[in-house]
């Protein structure tokens, strides 16, 4: 069967058969179109006054309105080989969206839950940081302190130890003088009679001579501050240096020239001598080499047993 020709009448709208006329309430109305016209071997068609057609927002019908212009309604019969309406159930769809929507929720809440641990471990560890390294500048800081403490323990101990050195030394020094200029009178203590060591030798001593034997005198000069001796016989002159002990019972004089200097720094480790030998209760060791002779005040035992 041939489609079949549509008629156009002016100021009418033309439905196929088989379609419903518009009432005039904008109803539709079925129109019976299952007898053909056996004259002209066409469909016959109707027409319909056009009402006036609902207002649709956006080309969307309201429910439950039927569709007009041909269009078939919801499961009626197809017609002229148009498909019918077919109702597609979205309630699947619906869910797995819904599902979607809930997972990506969930996966940015986890999200959100790893960021915040993230962020509180980032935080935990730079709490951690800060006190080691706290604890490392404290430690630093403390040993710095205690090594500043030492330091300047140890510089303290040095300036006392320097301090007790020098009173030490300037002790030493004014004993010295003292015992070397100022304790005794060299000159006082020159008179007398003297034996040489190991002989019965006797030489006696004036203000300013020195008798060897009636018939041999020597002049002589003393110098207490240089403890030098200058003497003369005859022509003849001579000098050197003495040295008489502590206990002032012997008396060292030997040949040569000496300064003030030289008798002096000679004469500072005999002192120290002096005072160890006092200390420890035994005779002090004098000054003898073979330039020197050594008197006594009394004379020796071999030589007066002989």
């Amino acid at each position: 069967m041939g489609e079949p020709k549509r008629r156009s009448f002016k100021g009418k709208r033309v439905v196929p058969e088989g379609r419903a006329a518009a009432s005039s309430t904008g109803s539709i109305k079925p129109v019976d179109t299952s007898a053909p016209n056996e004259a002209s071997g066409e469909h016959s068609v109707s027409t319909v006054q056009a009402t006036q057609p609902q207002h649709r927002e956006y080309g969307v019908p309201s429910a439950p309105q039927d569709r007009e212009y041909g269009m078939p309604t919801a499961n009626q019969p197809r017609e002229y080989g148009v498909p019918s309406v077919v109702t597609v159930d979205t309630r699947a769809e619906d869910n797995a969206y819904q599902d979607a929507l809930a997972a990506e929720g969930q996966s940015e809440e986890q999200g959100e839950r790893t960021a915040a641990s993230a962020e509180m471990d980032t935080e935990a560890s730079e709490h951690s940081r800060r006190t080691r390294t706290s604890a490392r500048a404290s430690a630093h800081a403390k040993k710095q302190g205690q090594g500043g403490q030492g330091k300047s323990k140890a510089l303290i101990t040095i300036k006392i130890l320097a301090v007790l050195l020098v009173l030490l030394f300037v002790a030493s020094c004014t004993l010295f003088v003292w015992h070397h200029w100022f304790r005794f009178d060299d000159a006082a203590d020159f008179q007398g009679t003297w034996y040489a060591q190991n002989s019965e030798t006797a030489l006696s001593f004036t203000d300013n001579t020195l008798e060897l034997s009636e018939d041999v005198t020597y002049e002589y000069t003393l110098d207490a501050n240089a403890k030098t001796l200058h003497y003369t016989f005859g022509q003849m002159e001579g000098q050197g240096r003495y040295y008489l002990s502590a206990d002032r019972q012997s008396l060292v004089i030997t040949d040569g020239e000496f300064s003030f200097w030289d008798t002096a720094l000679a004469d500072i480790p005999q002192s120290f001598e002096a005072l160890v030998a006092f200390v420890q209760g035994r005779p002090e060791t004098l000054p003898a080499s073979d330039a020197s002779i050594v008197l006594t005040r009394t004379p020796s035992a071999d030589a007066a047993h002989s």
